[in-house]
């Protein structure tokens, strides 16, 4: 989920190039299925949700009650409660503490995180947080975000033995 820095579909297109996954942005509900990557605007809320014919993501998805959840958090949290180990997590700095918490969430539930280092942010509001990096694995400079996702989700170099299935 993008927000602040750069659009979806810039996100997207950077992704596409470093890739062999197919890279889609998301619309309103969509079936997650193999071998893709998907990527949405911060602008709408979006969780993860056990669909009948498999995992969604629905755009524009109400956060989960208990107020004060930031769309980020909302995202990681429903990520790590529907996919678990076998989600990836990438936090791009932002402004305040957004998506912090349910990066961290998700790492507790078994899945692999990046987060962004705020000095390579476009943005000069932008930061990553303290709690946003003990959350994540991997924290790295935007130039290397995409080339270590597409790593990661190819199962290749050093992201071999931490991805599930490819060992």
């Amino acid at each position: 989920q993008v927000s602040l820095q750069i659009r979806a579909s810039e996100l997207a297109s950077a992704l596409a190039e470093e890739s062999s996954w197919r890279v889609h942005e998301v619309a309103a509900e969509q079936r997650i299925q193999p071998g893709n990557i998907w990527v949405a605007d911060g602008s709408l809320p979006l969780q993860l949700r056990a669909g009948a014919s498999g995992p969604e993501l629905v755009l524009g998805a109400r956060a989960p009650s208990g107020g004060g959840t930031s769309p980020g958090d909302a995202l990681f949290e429903s990520v790590a409660q529907s996919a678990g180990a076998s989600a990836l997590g990438v936090l791009l700095a932002a402004t305040g503490e957004d998506g912090a918490r349910g990066l961290e969430a998700l790492r507790r539930a078994g899945g692999y995180t990046f987060a962004q280092r705020e000095t390579t942010s476009l943005q000069p509001q932008a930061t990553t947080s303290r709690a946003a990096e003990s959350g994540a694995h991997e924290v790295l400079g935007l130039e290397r975000l995409p080339q270590a996702i597409s790593a990661y989700c190819s199962g290749t170099g050093a992201y071999r033995s931490l991805r599930p299935g490819t060992r």
